[in-house]
């Protein structure tokens, strides 16, 4: 039977709330692969499902390291467990003048995506950006235990932070 977890929306980049938030469905041909597949999405809170969409609210550990980090996680699995992957704590950076996203893999943090670099708009104290095309970082299929090659194309980014104070500090 195909199940997906579903929560009662309560913020998304549409609405991001005061400490802004992360929202991206990954990979639609990876979510139909395991739906398909009789398997399950499932979000750990504090991240919320909106249709096929995940939800990460921000950390009140984003700061003025001009790291922005998210928290929650989302888990797919299929295959009676044979296939488990999760997506968890997703953190965007800048590193060599490109923005990336990482997330939390066993003990360690995965660069998983490259964003692409665009301007945000402000929106009710937060800097906003939309739609934002990412591509799989060179390690990045490591977190779906089989190599996606480098540069394939993921599902666009959104996201929101905090405007930061006339001293770049993030509040």
């Amino acid at each position: 039977m195909n199940s997906m977890a579903f929560s009662i929306p309560r913020t998304g980049v549409d609405s991001p709330g005061t400490g802004g938030s992360l929202s991206w469905g990954v990979k639609k041909s990876f979510r139909d692969y395991v739906l398909g597949a009789f398997g399950d999405m499932t979000v750990l809170e504090p991240a919320i499902l909106q249709g096929e969409i995940v939800t990460f609210p921000a950390s009140s550990s984003t700061s003025s390291d001009g790291v922005l980090r998210f928290h929650g996680a989302v888990r797919f699995r299929a295959h009676h467990g044979m296939l488990d992957v999760s997506i968890r704590d997703p953190w965007i950076e800048t590193v060599s003048g490109e923005p990336q996203l990482s997330v939390a893999h066993g003990s360690v943090r995965v660069a998983l995506a490259r964003l692409s670099a665009v301007e945000p708009v402000e929106e009710n104290g937060l800097l906003v950006w939309r739609g934002v095309a990412a591509r799989m970082a060179k390690d990045g299929g490591a977190v779906f235990n089989f190599p996606y090659p480098e540069d394939t194309e993921l599902d666009p980014v959104s996201y929101a932070a905090p405007i930061p104070s006339p001293n770049g500090d993030l509040p």
